[in-house]
């Protein structure tokens, strides 16, 4: 597997460490890893079956719950440093890039969107919780169901820090899913905080910066600004959490 090759806005070797994650986490709350060949980056690892996806169950509220109970047992303290990135690194670094990327593509979008992402990514990477280890990639695609266990997680992007950010993936997913986001998002996230004592606020907030990072990464290699504006669009549902947050 190639760990150098840099995919949107996630950074080069951002899948470097998911061996180390999944050998931390031992099978707790995650597929177990069998072999590894550090060489190469291949794994060999837990087969889920049947290995149907979490957006398969017909409740929303049991899909929160599994995929709460899962975070929860993921997120344990780890030190910072290698094999992990911090994620408050990561923020830092985007937040210098972002203003520099949005000018040579033409500043595509309202200013306001990026001075905005940048200056929360600031206030994201001074302050938060106690670090813990992240997944990096949590959604409904990424809970299988086991026979070792009912549901596991798999192909993580792991890193270390605020446990809020776990949960944006997962609630983007969320978003898709229902009917009205306008009047239904904010009622899904405060439920999905609060079943694990998540700050809804940091929430919303990776999720505006991951949003606007996104649109202009997908701008850059082509997606008409139109479709990013579109309903459920990246500049659409970051126009929406900003209205959440107000």
């Amino acid at each position: 597997m190639p760990t150098t090759v840099e995919l949107g806005t996630l950074p080069a070797g951002a899948r470097a460490a998911e061996a180390d994650a999944l050998q931390e986490w031992a099978g707790d709350g995650a597929v177990q890893l069998v072999e590894h060949d550090p060489e190469t980056g291949a794994m060999l690892v837990e087969r889920c079956e049947p290995g149907a996806t979490l957006d398969l169950l017909d409740d929303p509220d049991d899909a929160d719950r599994v995929a709460a109970g899962i975070l929860d047992r993921l997120h344990r303290p780890c030190p910072p440093g290698p094999p992990f990135d911090r994620l408050t690194d990561r923020a830092v670094q985007l937040a210098d890039a972002l203003p520099a990327r949005f000018e040579v593509a033409g500043a595509p979008f309202d200013q306001w969107l990026l001075d905005t992402a940048v200056d929360l990514l600031g206030w994201l990477s001074r302050s938060g919780p106690a670090e813990v280890l992240l997944h990096g990639d949590f959604h409904l695609d990424n809970i299988l169901s086991s026979k070792r266990e009912p549901w596991l997680a798999i192909d993580p992007l792991p890193m270390v820090g605020d446990p809020a950010y776990d949960a944006v993936q997962y609630l983007l997913f969320r978003k898709g899913d229902l009917a009205d986001p306008r009047t239904e998002w904010a009622r899904a996230i405060a439920r999905f905080c609060a079943r694990l004592d998540l700050d809804p606020e940091r929430v919303k907030a990776w999720t505006f910066a991951r949003l606007v990072s996104d649109a202009l990464a997908a701008y850059t290699e082509g997606i008409p600004l139109p479709d990013l504006e579109a309903h459920q669009g990246d500049l659409w549902s970051a126009r929406l959490v900003h209205h959440l947050r107000e």
